[in-house]
């Protein structure tokens, strides 16, 4: 899941229905980096972490196929680490990736990864 799905679920109160229809719910590491650079998400996020089992921190992805989805983005001072992560990991377990971003859903498709963006829900 990329930061702004978890901004956008955790606004409209909608994190906990994620549990209706996946046992869990994965926040890379550089959603969760992102959305600690403003106290506010920050606060939040540990909230929902501690509050929702079925929501968890995820660091286990391959950091060299994340690396390569970057190059070009990088190349063009963009940065997208955190879809990057969201859809290798996606990709890695067969799960269905929430994402907002364009490149985000973009990349999904290129690697054969489900995805939904965060009104599917």
């Amino acid at each position: 899941m990329d930061a702004s799905s978890v901004i956008a679920l955790d606004h409209l109160d909608l994190l906990p229905q994620l549990s209706l229809l996946s046992s869990r719910v994965l926040v890379p590491k550089a959603v969760r980096t992102e959305l600690f650079r403003r106290r506010k998400t920050k606060d939040r996020l540990r909230a929902i972490l501690r509050s929702y089992a079925f929501v968890e921190r995820c660091d286990d992805y391959d950091k060299a196929s994340v690396a390569i989805q970057l190059i070009e983005r990088e190349r063009q001072g963009v940065k997208d680490r955190g879809e990057a992560e969201a859809v290798v990991q996606g990709a890695a377990v067969g799960a269905v990736v929430i994402v907002d971003d364009p490149w985000g859903r973009d990349l999904a498709e290129r690697v054969g990864c489900s995805f939904h963006g965060t009104f599917c829900f």
